[in-house]
């Protein structure tokens, strides 16, 4: 059992963004713009996908952004937050978190693949003023 997750939460219907930044033990920048990454959400671990986060070129459902200052940003745009299905009931009580993780790598060696982070739950709040 994983007992250390940070926690992703979207709204449905609103236009997302979030990241986070990245240095290793010495406080020095481990990951630049010459990185990739992509980050999927699924159900479970070995579950159905969700949706996917990655590099703009790739056209997913979010892009994914490694920048020069050791910071990773994902985003995703209203109208595909909307076709999200929302871990929350009509009472707003939570029910199960999907999943996801961070993946990084350099495309001069695609295969070998850096997992920096905790995995993620990730919740998705639904609409509740639409128009």
């Amino acid at each position: 059992m994983i007992d250390s997750y940070g926690d992703i939460k979207i709204t449905a219907g609103g236009d997302y963004e979030d990241g986070l930044h990245l240095e290793d033990e010495l406080g020095l920048t481990v990951f630049d713009s010459t990185w990739r990454a992509r980050m999927e959400v699924r159900e479970t671990y070995a579950g159905a996908l969700v949706c996917t986060f990655a590099h703009p070129d790739e056209n997913e459902d979010g892009t994914l952004i490694v920048d020069d200052n050791g910071d990773i940003w994902w985003e995703m745009t209203a109208d595909v937050t909307a076709t999200l299905p929302p871990t929350y009931d009509d009472e707003g009580k939570a029910g199960a978190a999907l999943f996801a993780d961070l993946e990084l790598w350099l495309p001069s060696a695609p295969t070998r693949r850096k997992k920096p982070t905790t995995p993620f739950r990730v919740f998705i709040t639904p609409e509740v003023t639409q128009g």
